[in-house]
């Protein structure tokens, strides 16, 4: 808020300036960004705290669930030269049942993360696989794993409490500190959690455990594929 306040008298002080304004509008969008996502997520911490979090069911489209999540994170993979990899496992669903916008939250916590703390020449995995399945419902693991600056094993016992960053080093990156905690308890509410492993200069994995409901109509993926032009194919089911 003070950036936005900051630009917005500098631009109207420079005003006759064309290049100073543009500059200035350019971090006011930046600033208002930040702000729009600190206060959704604050939002939804509330509701979760306060019990008024509800999880909805629905059938939704797996295979498009995941060429969009890829297809979201490649372009800031690509931006930042590192590079985004995705790993299906063969006996996934083409259709799952359950709360897809969290599913989608939680992932791009996670994703987003991984990209924002691993510097350019570096990797990106996202691994998705089936890993239990009764009659009425499926357990799918997501494994992120990054090459990037890590974190002290110290913080790891209390990195999904509001508002914990880990070091000076991650803290000047930005954020709230709140994604992660979201992330993590939308996965309990969904019957799963997430684990993280990490060291400092050694990378980290974060591995989601999530139970979704099986599709009665869903057959099991034949063809399960990322539609981006520069994923390259390294072994079965990978992009």
């Amino acid at each position: 808020m003070n950036a936005i306040v900051g630009m917005t008298a500098i631009a109207g002080a420079h005003i006759e300036d064309t290049q100073k304004v543009r500059d200035c509008l350019k971090k006011i969008n930046t600033s208002s960004k930040h702000l729009l996502n600190l206060i959704n997520e604050v939002l939804d911490m509330s509701k979760i705290e306060s019990g008024k979090a509800i999880l909805k069911k629905k059938a939704f489209d797996f295979a498009a669930f995941t060429r969009n999540l890829a297809a979201m994170f490649y372009g800031q993979a690509e931006k930042k030269q590192v590079r985004f990899q995705v790993l299906l496992g063969r006996s996934l669903a083409e259709a799952y049942v359950g709360d897809e916008l969290k599913l989608n939250q939680i992932l791009i916590n996670l994703l987003g993360n991984a990209i924002k703390f691993t510097e350019p020449g570096g990797s990106v995995l996202l691994s998705v696989q089936e890993d239990k399945r009764s009659n009425k419902a499926s357990e799918l693991v997501f494994t992120v794993t990054d090459t990037g600056i890590g974190m002290e094993k110290s913080f790891l016992k209390k990195i999904f409490e509001p508002f914990e960053q880990d070091s000076q080093q991650r803290s000047n990156q930005g954020g709230s500190g709140l994604g992660l905690s979201i992330a993590e308890k939308y996965a309990r509410m969904m019957n799963g959690g997430i684990e993280v492993d990490s060291a400092p200069g050694k990378g980290s994995t974060f591995v989601a455990r999530i139970w979704l409901e099986n599709d009665e109509a869903g057959e099991r993926v034949k063809n399960f594929f990322v539609t981006l032009v520069d994923f390259q194919r390294e072994g079965e089911g990978s992009y």
